[in-house]
């Protein structure tokens, strides 16, 4: 059993003072809990504006992620709100926000179509895009899963949330954001007649900071064992959204199945079939002939790093004990 310590994240409380209410007649009791009601009232509308104004989220992405103020305050150096805007034949694409962490890019962005174009809520939108982190470090920079998952659309507007995962580092550079198509399929008498709304390969730029460390980032030398063959495992990066393991060796792709433990006792088992991971290898070392392996995993929602009690993988077991 290896154990090591991980980086803590820094925490951010929020103290609320409680009063005592004198004793009224009944009458006043009743107004002042009406007047106490209102007062409440008012002030919840008050914090919820001021939670979003301050941390400037999308609304679509707080309810995406289910965000609360503390996890929000969590990724408040993994996100960017580049504002890039596009303008093409009657078609304009708006970046709104992103969150780039060590390995993976969310990217928000609405898409403005011309006015005669009034898409029905049922209608099947396809959005093809993908994004590219730039890595000037390494020419080889190789990209995991793409996902696109249309949020909302309304008359002739579609808002899309695309997430994209990197094998290498993301740093400081530029990200291109690469849309390649938008397909649906129009409602009328023949439901199969499919409608292509942009024609060729669009890009946004913008420029963009390297993640801080607001994760844990643990190098090592850990020797592991997956079905008799002897492997290693050479780093472990954990953000509040997402999982990079990478190990050394041969037949890892199909054989590992890294579990991800939480203190309140549930867990996440992920392998290559897994919805949100990527398992990729690549040629880390050619004289050795030496092979990497990522295994990536997306959460599903914005997780605490302090609630996570260990990580296995094969015959590991990784405890933290930040």
């Amino acid at each position: 059993m290896v154990i090591f310590h991980m980086y803590r994240l820094r925490k951010c409380a929020t103290i609320l003072d409680n009063g005592n209410m004198a004793k009224l007649p009944a009458k006043r009791v009743i107004l002042s809990l009406s007047i106490v009601a209102i007062i409440l009232a008012i002030c919840i509308i008050s914090v919820t504006t001021a939670f979003s104004v301050n941390h400037g989220w999308h609304d679509l992405l707080l309810r995406y992620f289910g965000a609360t103020e503390e996890q929000i305050e969590s990724l408040s150096t993994l996100t960017g709100y580049p504002a890039t805007t596009l303008r093409q034949d009657d078609i304009t694409i708006t970046v709104n926000q992103t969150i780039i962490d060590s390995y993976g890019i969310y990217v928000l962005y609405e898409i403005v179509l011309p006015d005669s174009i009034k898409l029905r809520k049922d209608t099947d939108v396809v959005v093809r895009s993908t994004v590219v982190p730039t890595n000037s470090s390494d020419d080889d920079n190789t990209f995991g899963i793409s996902t696109t998952k249309v949020l909302e659309q309304s008359g002739n507007r579609i808002t899309v949330l695309q997430h994209d995962s990197s094998t290498t580092p993301i740093i400081d550079g530029t990200v291109t954001l690469y849309v390649l198509g938008i397909n649906y399929v129009v409602q009328d008498s023949d439901p199969s007649r499919i409608e292509t709304l942009l024609h060729g390969r669009w890009s946004l730029k913008w420029e963009h900071n390297s993640p801080s460390d607001t994760n844990i980032n643990y190098e090592a030398n850990i020797p592991i064992s997956i079905n008799g063959s002897e492997n290693t495992i050479t780093r472990i990066v954990i953000t509040p959204v997402s999982i990079s393991i990478f190990i050394n060796g041969d037949d890892i792709l199909r054989s590992a199945h890294p579990i991800v433990s939480f203190v309140d006792g549930s867990h996440i088992d992920y392998d290559m079939e897994t919805p949100n991971s990527s398992f990729t290898y690549f040629l880390s070392d050619e004289s050795d002939m030496i092979y990497t392996n990522q295994l990536y995993y997306r959460f599903e929602s914005i997780i605490s790093i302090d609630n996570i009690e260990s990580i296995t993988i094969g015959d590991v077991t990784i405890r933290n004990n930040a």
